[in-house]
């Protein structure tokens, strides 16, 4: 999994970013998918290292960081996350809608390429008011 900057290697892990300030994917049903989506895959990849502790300690920064998705980081499943489209809550800022797809270019389980990228935005609500 690529790392975001700063802090500590399990601090650095982009599941966390993910679902922190600004992004906060696990808000809507496909930013929560997706990145249940990746978590399989991180999954899937520490289940080969069974005694590495990195993997461990990453899990439980997510547990302790992110406690309102417990029960997405004790799933056991293994899997691909689909690609979406998905708006953010801005984090203060102006909510974005944003496609996100995990690419493989080697089609191999060692290479992964996460895609962040500008989409059109949901059309806007009629206001009555």
């Amino acid at each position: 999994m690529a790392r975001a900057r700063g802090g500590s290697p399990a601090r650095r892990n982009l599941l966390l970013a993910l679902t922190g300030e600004p992004w906060r994917l696990q808000r809507s049903a496909p930013g929560r998918d997706f990145v249940g989506g990746l978590f399989g895959r991180f999954r899937a990849g520490y289940d080969r290292a069974p005694h590495d502790g990195r993997a461990a300690e990453i899990v439980a920064l997510l547990t302790e960081e992110r406690p309102s998705l417990t029960g997405q980081w004790r799933c056991r499943a293994v899997g691909e996350p689909a690609p979406c489209v998905v708006e953010t809550d801005g984090g203060g800022r102006r909510p974005r809608t944003v496609a996100c797809a995990l690419l493989r270019p080697d089609g191999t389980d060692g290479t992964a390429v996460l895609t962040v990228s500008g989409a059109a935005p949901s059309p806007p609500v009629p206001w009555d008011g």
